[in-house]
């Protein structure tokens, strides 16, 4: 039976985060019984983006800067690295802005490049990864219009380097093999530990066009699908109704079910969210549309049944973000501004995703919308 703590932590104020962050570990464990002195270990935050900690994108820095201290009185060496979803962001730039560069220059860790590829099987990971013992996941509780749910699974996305993130899209644009290819990528190098920042959390249109929602909590688990398990439960999700949970569980990668988790801390149906905005249903949409029909569906039936992204063409300031990311090439640049082909369009929401100016709005047509009510849980 996996174990997760659920611990109440109200604000980002650095002594509440660390004491939060300590009992935490404290209810699962001695963690100097799974890090070892002399250690290399990776501290894994979201950095989606170069985005304030107030805007609830990224990991908080507190969460990380508390970790960072655990890990060296475990007499282990701390790493910190992550790459943006953004192939062409500059990392060093996410780095100064969400201010985990900062914390590792105070605290002594070093940053470790996760730019260098390493093909394991039909995907790409960091080589460095593999000079690493350990992975400690530090992911950001929030939902994402394509998996559900972003958590200790699809923050593992980060260690493929960013330019075969965007193939990886094109390759798999149906959710299920999506969610599948990010538990591969959670596989290769398995977190040995997950320590969930849901202080604030994301709702509605995540990972980065949502709205920053107090959860009040910090979550931890050595088992990283449990946690995932865990958290999507709190915000009104069935867990095997996210892929990614759902599939790990079925690879034994970890515990799935929450009839055999273990709480411990708060009461899961204490801490529970009734009215925590989820995603839009893009997902369940596209989820419900049969696998064989999927290619046609998406070019017979676009003009009928559709879920796209569409430019605010107030917010946009046209700074490229989008077309230089768009995996299939489905956005140009005309008058400085993003235009969408949509017969190229694979609705996998990059442009939505790594906007900085939320400057993307999910949109579906009308039979969509009336399909999506027939395809809620």
């Amino acid at each position: 039976m996996s174990t997760v703590a659920i611990v109440k932590c109200d604000r980002y104020e650095y002594e509440k985060v660390e004491k939060a962050v300590r009992l935490a570990l404290s209810l699962i464990g001695n963690v100097k019984e799974k890090i070892k002195p002399g250690n290399k270990v990776l501290l894994k935050p979201n950095m989606l983006m170069a985005a304030t900690p107030d805007s609830a994108v990224t990991t908080h820095p507190h969460i990380l800067k508390a970790m960072i201290k655990i890990v060296k009185e475990c007499g282990a060496i701390p790493f910190v690295g992550d790459n943006p979803g953004n192939a062409y962001a500059n990392v060093q730039r996410a780095l100064e802005t969400t201010g985990y560069r900062d914390v590792a220059r105070e605290e002594g860790a070093e940053i470790l490049s996760l730019a260098k590829p390493f093909k394991c099987g039909d995907i790409y990971v960091a080589s460095s990864i593999f000079d690493i013992d350990l992975i400690i996941n530090l992911p950001k509780l929030k939902t994402h219009n394509l998996t559900l749910f972003t958590g200790c699974i699809k923050n593992m996305f980060g260690i493929m380097p960013g330019f075969h993130k965007g193939d990886m899209h094109r390759r798999y644009p149906y959710p299920a093999d999506f969610s599948a290819k990010l538990v591969d990528i959670f596989s290769v190098k398995k977190p040995v530990l997950g320590i969930m920042d849901a202080v604030y959390g994301m709702e509605g249109h995540g990972p980065s066009g949502g709205k920053p929602r107090r959860i009040g909590l910090i979550l931890a688990s050595w088992d990283c699908v449990s946690l995932d398990a865990v958290c999507s439960k709190i915000i009104g999700y069935e867990p095997f109704s996210v892929d990614t949970t759902r599939i790990a569980h079925q690879r034994g990668l970890g515990e799935g079910n929450l009839s055999r988790i273990e709480i411990r801390g708060e009461k899961l149906q204490n801490v529970a969210i009734s009215d925590f905005e989820l995603a839009d249903n893009a997902y369940k949409i596209l989820k419900g549309v049969p696998r064989f029909i999927y290619p046609p569906f998406q070019y017979l039936a676009r003009k009928l049944i559709w879920v796209r992204p569409e430019v605010i063409k107030e917010k946009c300031t046209g700074c490229g973000i989008c077309f230089k990311n768009c995996p299939v090439k489905a956005i140009s640049m005309e008058e400085g501004k993003p235009r969408i082909d949509y017969r190229k369009c694979i609705s996998c929401y990059c442009c939505h995703e790594l906007c900085p100016e939320k400057a993307y709005e999910i949109k579906r047509s009308w039979l969509a919308r009336k399909w999506a009510i027939g395809v809620q849980d």
